[in-house]
């Protein structure tokens, strides 16, 4: 949905499909996606053929998946997938209950996908974020966190959240070059973004702490942290230019929803207690 018109046009489409299929797939779209949005919930069509006037549209597709897109509460477009194709399979399948579940999660980390990006975009245009490295601050990750918080509802382990802190930041300084330690300090944040998902949420808190919001982090979020404090780790103290003549050492803390507490304040109170150390 366009923010200035709030008319609705196709933002992306991604398939084989050539010129002339691809005009019966887009006023296919349009038909479901004027359906979804007026039903304000998920579709799931097993057999497209089975209505009359999808089938009309001449595009053979089987069956679909549809579902409406959120931000803030408001309906802001649609997601839909045409046809359930099988590596292992010469023809189209059809969607059942099982993908239908597994298409709503996903569109929930779509929605946050998209989420992030509007606020990136946004900050960038009114200078709400860290000039230096781009990431929002510390205020916006409490705000995630209360809108996480709030979707979780009684759910524990709904999501976690994790701080990276460079330990030895102001002996870094301390060094005498300003350059060497800005260049460690955007090491330390391109490692975490490259193993960050879309959904993810990164910050900087200060100047040499960072938080990563983890949605739906796994049946093992300490595992899940443990594993970015390695990767990370990895990647920063690889370039010997910003570790010479001393390491960088990082420092990671988490905290699980519902384990650690439940509010902001005191999760990332947990979460800023390291648990972790990498030199």
């Amino acid at each position: 949905q366009d923010e200035d018109t709030q008319r609705f046009a196709i933002r992306s489409y991604f398939g084989s499909a050539d010129g002339p299929l691809q005009e019966r797939l887009i006023r296919l779209d349009k038909d479901v996606s004027v359906d979804v949005l007026r039903r304000r919930a998920p579709l799931l069509e097993r057999e497209v053929a089975a209505d009359a006037r999808r089938a009309a549209l001449g595009t053979d597709v089987r069956s679909l998946l549809a579902a409406p897109l959120r931000r803030d509460g408001q309906l802001v477009g649609t997601l839909a997938l045409y046809d359930k194709i099988a590596a292992d399979r010469f023809s189209a399948g059809a969607f059942d209950e099982d993908d239908a579940a597994q298409f709503v999660e996903f569109v929930s980390y779509f929605e946050r996908a998209i989420a992030n990006a509007t606020f990136y975009e946004k900050a960038r245009r009114f200078r709400n974020f860290d000039e230096d490295t781009g990431l929002p601050n510390a205020a916006y990750l409490a705000q995630r966190i209360r809108e996480e918080a709030a979707r979780a509802g009684t759910r524990d382990g709904a999501f976690a959240v994790a701080v990276v802190r460079i330990a030895n930041f102001a002996e870094l300084e301390a060094g005498g070059d300003p350059v060497k330690t800005r260049r460690g300090v955007h090491m330390v944040v391109e490692a975490l973004r490259r193993n960050a998902r879309e959904f993810d949420v990164l910050t900087r808190c200060e100047n040499a702490e960072f938080a990563l919001l983890i949605p739906d982090p796994g049946h093992d979020p300490a595992q899940r942290v443990l594993d970015l404090a390695r990767t990370v780790s990895e990647e920063v103290t690889r370039d010997e230019r910003v570790n010479t003549p001393q390491r960088i050492a990082l420092a990671f803390g988490y905290a699980i929803h519902g384990k650690d507490g439940h509010d902001a304040q005191t999760l990332l109170a947990r979460a800023r207690d390291p648990r972790i150390h990498m030199v």
